[in-house]
């Protein structure tokens, strides 16, 4: 991992990227950016928390699959809101859209049931799931497929922390 000095601009794949970077500011201009991971401070803030972070898996059977994760600080709480695609190879959609709450007290995490819970599924989906999971100090967002079934996944997950 490198980090950028103040004031520097970044130029990727010319006419694709630009990232201008000043103090306390950062600026995108002309591009799209995916799976951005950021684990700084801003004036106290986790940065994390200006960036929604994205992950996406396949998966074939009904197994426990990891499709995000993200770590808790010690003595720091979240607001954790995501929001799930998910397409067969038979062009079955669904969605979900849910959040939780959790903190992280001396390194135990305690993460509540979700809340704010929407899912949408076609009917040969009816039997996936998305969930929030506890490991260590890290939340992940979990999803069980289908048997014999391929599936994508896609998560964006949006965060509001803050630390006692």
């Amino acid at each position: 991992m490198s980090r950028l000095g103040l004031e520097t601009i970044i130029l990727t794949e010319p006419n694709r990227y630009r990232l201008g970077v000043a103090p306390y500011r950062i600026t995108i201009r002309e591009g799209i950016f995916e799976d951005v991971v950021i684990s700084d401070t801003l004036n106290g803030s986790p940065i994390a928390d200006l960036f929604p972070i994205s992950g996406t898996v396949t998966t074939t059977d009904a197994t426990p699959t990891t499709l995000l994760t993200t770590a808790v600080v010690t003595n720091g709480a979240r607001l954790l809101k995501a929001d799930i695609v998910l397409v067969s190879s038979t062009a079955d959609i669904g969605a979900f859209r849910q959040a939780c709450k959790v903190v992280n007290n001396a390194g135990t995490l305690t993460l509540s049931a979700p809340f704010d819970v929407t899912q949408i599924l076609d009917a040969a989906l009816a039997t996936v799931t998305a969930t929030f999971v506890v490991s260590s100090t890290n939340v992940i967002v979990q999803v069980v497929g289908v048997a014999a079934t391929t599936i994508h996944w896609r998560c964006t997950l949006e965060s509001c922390s803050t630390t006692f």
